[in-house]
């Protein structure tokens, strides 16, 4: 996960928590009516942070395929470079090898 995803996940789950308690400490309430609400904001942030948890997994999976990918194109075209390298050494080779017998 990069560090600006979890900055804003942070500061989301951080607002939140603050959010909550002051809406809950400045509005009057009967402590039932506090405990229902407290119940309902605490189930609302649950849920947030597990679609923020999710979308940092998807995120994290979307990344680690986009580098595999980038990993294995630049394998092939070093693999495709290295065999171009390799057959003009050996039609040098030839070629001087065809050249050394001919002067001979």
């Amino acid at each position: 996960m990069s560090s600006t995803t979890t900055k804003v996940t942070t500061g989301v789950l951080v607002g939140g928590v603050v959010g909550a308690a002051a809406a809950m400490l400045l509005t009057p309430k009967s402590g039932k009516e506090m405990r229902q609400r407290l119940a309902h904001q605490t189930a609302n942030l649950k849920d947030k942070t597990i679609e923020l948890k999710d979308e940092a997994v998807l995120q994290t999976k979307l990344g680690t395929m986009a580098g595999k990918e980038k990993a294995s194109n630049l394998v092939g075209s070093v693999k495709d470079k290295a065999a171009g390298v390799s057959n003009q050494a050996k039609e040098k080779v030839s070629a001087m090898m065809s050249s050394s017998s001919t002067n001979e």
